[in-house]
């Protein structure tokens, strides 16, 4: 299986940006969602940071996915959990968890959907961030960082990978 790839990037968006984009709509920079393979959701961080509810994120991303599905009812969705920050962590680490659990749970009963737990790779264990992976700041990923993300994701969205973790999580048609 073959899949279609493009590095679309909108720097701080958030789920309105997107369907704004995806839906035309003025002011927002047009995103067009038709003819990709794959689509990648990495959402939430700063909608939490911002004293959001879990339930309205949940809400936003389920919007944001069926409008996606709308346009492209034959991509791949492939979502990561959203990452942690040192900047916030002791005030963000209750609504991030619960959002990430209700991200896996959410993108493993779709159809042509997974999850990746990108969020693991950023955690020393259950309790300390790795900070050498963040910038001096604590809000935005350092070089390093990106990189260890950008290599995690290439490495999960490989074509074989995407085959696999579709049949581990076949979901339920849309």
């Amino acid at each position: 299986m073959g899949f279609k790839a493009e590095r679309v990037i909108r720097g701080g968006a958030t789920v309105a940006t997107f369907i704004g984009g995806i839906e035309g709509q003025k002011g927002y920079a047009p995103v067009d969602v038709r003819g990709y393979d794959l689509i990648l959701i990495n959402v939430g961080t700063n909608d939490v940071a911002q004293g959001r509810s879990v339930s309205k994120i949940i809400d936003d991303l389920t919007y944001l996915v069926e409008t996606i599905r709308i346009l492209n009812g034959f991509a791949v969705i492939a979502m990561a959990t959203i990452l942690y920050r040192p900047h916030d962590d002791r005030d963000t680490y209750g609504v991030i968890s619960a959002v990430n659990r209700l991200i896996l749970s959410f993108s493993t009963k779709l159809h042509n959907c997974f999850c990746l737990r990108s969020v693991n790779l950023f955690r020393a264990g259950p309790v300390n961030l790795r900070t050498d992976l963040y910038s001096q700041g604590g809000v935005h990923l350092s070089t390093r960082g990106k990189e260890v993300l950008g290599h995690y994701l290439s490495s999960q969205l490989s074509n074989g990978n995407i085959a696999v973790l579709l049949r581990r999580y076949p979901g339920l048609p849309y």
